[in-house]
């Protein structure tokens, strides 16, 4: 074999590799970033419960009443229903939370989950126009609003 034909046997050997190596930093890339999603999701979901349970809270505190315990004062039927929606979401931000864990049912559980839990939101923000509000309460509701908005219902998360 003559020379400039081993150099192009050799160079193109050299560029295969490269390429390669390219394509598999490429694809290690890609799966950092899609953990890194993950796990920025799992968060999501952790602080969005953790955000619910202490709006709750704040709502029943505010009331004197606890949501499973109501016979100690007369309520508005704008406020009881607001904490029957409040009750609601902490169980869907729950259920959020964990479909966000590693190794359960796939995506279409924790897409399920979303849609419910931002149709929960909806019902809690269409309960906050009618039984009034304080600012403790508003800027905690705000908090949670803030992570909802990131919520990507079919490509946020994937299970695995």
């Amino acid at each position: 074999m003559n020379r400039p034909a081993k150099f192009l046997q050799v160079l193109a050997l050299a560029l295969t590799l490269a390429l390669l190596s390219a394509k598999d930093d490429l694809a290690t890339r890609q799966q950092q970033s899609k953990a890194n999603a993950d796990s920025a999701a799992r968060q999501r979901a952790s602080n969005i419960h953790r955000q619910a349970v202490s709006l709750l809270n704040i709502f029943e505190n505010k009331l004197g009443v606890r949501v499973d315990d109501i016979r100690s004062r007369q309520l508005s039927e704008q406020d009881l229903d607001l904490l029957l929606q409040l009750q609601s979401f902490v169980k869907a931000a729950g259920w959020y939370e964990q479909y966000s864990r590693p190794g359960n049912n796939g995506d279409g559980a924790f897409s399920n989950s979303s849609r419910i839990l931002l149709r929960s939101a909806r019902r809690v923000e269409q309960g906050m126009e009618t039984a009034p509000q304080d600012r403790r309460f508003s800027a905690a509701w705000s908090g949670i609003e803030d992570n909802l908005s990131q919520i990507d219902v079919d490509n946020s998360f994937s299970v695995r």
